[in-house]
């Protein structure tokens, strides 16, 4: 009787020993889990080519399609670009086509419309689409700027109440403007004082010193916001990012940083740059090249910088006062991949805490003991 007891105990104790040793191995993998992707869409599948910016709002995503069209050729004369909105799951639920070049494409939260900037490099416009109803408005740039060759706008975000839109192309103009505040009325897009202009001086994180920033603003590009609502504008073939915290006003501060890998080499063809909003969201990458979006999904981290880097065709975690860049997309794409335009779903619905298992291996293995007293108890 007290062997059958003793055998039972033992048993008992296995089991909590053995449910333990379980979860502590779960514990560890998911530290040790790494990125995976899934094909959230093709491209094929609306009729567009060359995925590039992505843009989520409103319960849906919206991304580019390129379909190589013209960034320079006057409007209607170049071809025109697709915008496909996607439910979270990747079906298709409509597109839109807008003329040009589309390498902009942001939704406004405060109007829930989307912003659709045409042509970056030459003859830019600007349109506004309602996605509930495919209501387009189209918005002109001042004279100058509908004109001025080689230069457009090619992003536009929105924080602190206002509109801002990178404008490319400075060539090495000291003075001119990267940057401007923007509002729409009367069929133009009024724009206000340069926010930023090239070679205006901010500080070099990486080294701590005070420079002008002619070395980081070359390639203007992307530009959306950080976490705590400061501009982020991408600088393409300078690998860099530029910070400007309170734009437009008497506290506005200005960051630099150059992008380098771990060997310290300087990286360049950078594209879009965006913030984890937490550990458990997923993002979206768009492969231009295989006319692929993906769905990433992994340890990332919260308030993280993760960027597409066109010199090693890579998605990499980025520190932004040191400039270290570090791939995190081996084996994540398909061969040939080339990631370009970035965006961020909303978290995801979080996992069950371990503790509730470990809860429940104990309550189990207790029930053992329990089980194996009651059994001895009766057999005595």
């Amino acid at each position: 009787m007290k062997a059958s007891f003793l055998t039972s105990r033992f048993a008992a104790a296995r089991a909590i020993i053995a449910g333990t040793a379980l979860l502590l191995a779960a514990a560890s993998a998911g530290q040790a889990q790494s990125f995976t992707s899934t094909i959230f869409a093709k491209g094929a599948n609306v009729s567009g080519t060359g995925p590039d910016s992505i843009t989520i709002g409103g319960g849906h995503v919206f991304v580019e399609y390129g379909n190589g069209t013209s960034s320079t050729a006057p409007l209607g004369t170049g071809g025109a670009s697709t915008i496909a909105e996607y439910d979270y799951s990747g079906n298709a639920v409509a597109t839109f086509s807008a003329l040009g070049s589309v390498d902009g494409l942001r939704y406004n939260p405060s109007s829930n419309l989307l912003y659709v900037l045409q042509n970056q490099d030459g003859n830019p416009a600007l349109e506004t689409i309602d996605p509930t109803n495919g209501m387009t408005t189209k918005y002109a740039y001042p004279t100058g700027f509908s004109s001025n060759p080689g230069r457009g706008f090619d992003d536009a975000t929105f924080t602190g109440g206002k509109t801002f839109l990178s404008y490319t192309n400075p060539k090495g103009v000291v003075g001119a403007p990267v940057i401007y505040s923007a509002t729409l009325g009367n069929g133009m897009v009024n724009l206000g004082s340069p926010v930023l202009s090239y070679g205006d001086s901010g500080t070099n994180t990486a080294n701590g010193t005070t420079t002008d920033g002619s070395a980081f603003q070359n390639d203007p590009d992307s530009l959306d916001q950080t976490p705590n609502g400061s501009l982020l504008q991408t600088s393409g073939d300078d690998g860099a990012l530029t910070t400007v915290t309170n734009p437009g006003t008497a506290g506005q501060s200005v960051r630099f940083v150059s992008l380098v890998d771990g060997a310290g080499s300087n990286l360049s063809g950078l594209d879009d740059t965006v913030f984890a909003p937490s550990a458990a969201s997923s993002l979206l990458v768009a492969d231009t090249k295989n006319n692929t979006i993906y769905k990433v999904t992994g340890p990332f981290q919260a308030g993280g910088a993760y960027s597409s880097i066109g010199s090693t065709n890579s998605l990499d975690s980025v520190d932004l006062t040191t400039g270290l860049a570090t791939s995190i997309s081996d084996g994540l794409f398909l061969p040939g991949s080339s990631p370009h335009g970035l965006g961020f779903l909303p978290a995801a619905v979080p996992e069950a805490s371990t503790t509730v298992s470990f809860g429940l291996l104990l309550m189990l293995g207790l029930g053992g003991l329990a089980a194996a007293r009651k059994k001895k108890n009766a057999a005595v």
